[in-house]
């Protein structure tokens, strides 16, 4: 697995350049990427900037997961709101799910839950 973030994160505006020249050069690409084994992938938690940390190639590519990894979180964390706002029912968990027949909305929820307990 190959996991990489934003080099400027949000609230880090000041350090910009600063860290555009610290990490000029550390680009996951389709040349770090045909190093890796070929059942790699490849993640990162967006938002990305395409051409910095992470190329076109790559975050579009065969073996991305980057867009399944958001779409993950963006259902945790609507399960997460849903308990904390006492939407226990638009949560899941009021409701039984059919084991492989959940959607991932319903797993993420899940797995919230989980981590709530």
């Amino acid at each position: 697995m190959i996991y990489t973030d934003t080099w400027v994160s949000m609230g880090q505006e000041a350090e910009k350049s600063q860290r555009l020249k610290d990490f000029h050069g550390y680009e996951v690409n389709q040349e770090l990427l045909a190093e890796a084994p070929k059942n790699a992938v490849v993640l990162h938690c967006l938002p990305a900037y395409r051409g910095l940390e992470i190329s076109d190639e790559v975050i579009e590519g065969k073996q991305s997961l980057v867009f399944p990894q958001a779409e993950n979180r963006l259902h945790f964390q609507k399960g997460l709101l849903a308990v904390l706002m006492g939407r226990r029912s638009e949560a899941g968990l009021n409701t039984k799910t059919q084991g492989t027949k959940a959607n991932s909305s319903q797993r993420a929820t899940r797995l919230g839950r989980l981590f709530l307990l």
